[in-house]
C-alpha cells in the first residue's frame, strides 16, 4: 500500500516537472518574441494565472471541471 503511493507520488512528480518545464518554455518563449500576438498571448497567459488566486484554481479544478467531463470521469475523479 506505502509502495503504491511512493510510486504514484514519483510518477506524478516527474509528469508535473516535465509539463511544466516544456509549458513554462514555451510561454517564456512566446512572451520575449517579436510576433505581437505570440507576445500578447504569452502576456495574457501569466497574468491570468498570476492574478488570479491559487484557491480559486483548487476549488474549480474540484467542484467544476469535473462537470465538464464526462459522468464517467467526473465520478472517477471525484470518488
Amino acid at each position: 500500500m506505502l509502495i503504491t503511493g511512493i510510486k504514484i507520488t514519483l510518477i506524478l512528480l516527474v509528469a508535473t516537472s516535465i509539463t511544466s518545464l516544456l509549458l513554462g518554455t514555451i510561454i517564456v518563449i512566446m512572451r520575449i518574441s517579436r510576433i505581437k500576438v505570440l507576445r500578447f498571448f504569452g502576456t495574457l497567459y501569466v497574468e491570468i494565472f498570476r492574478n488570479i488566486p491559487g484557491l480559486f484554481w483548487i476549488l474549480f479544478f474540484y467542484f467544476v471541471f469535473p462537470e465538464l467531463l464526462p459522468q464517467s470521469w467526473g465520478d472517477t475523479l471525484n470518488g
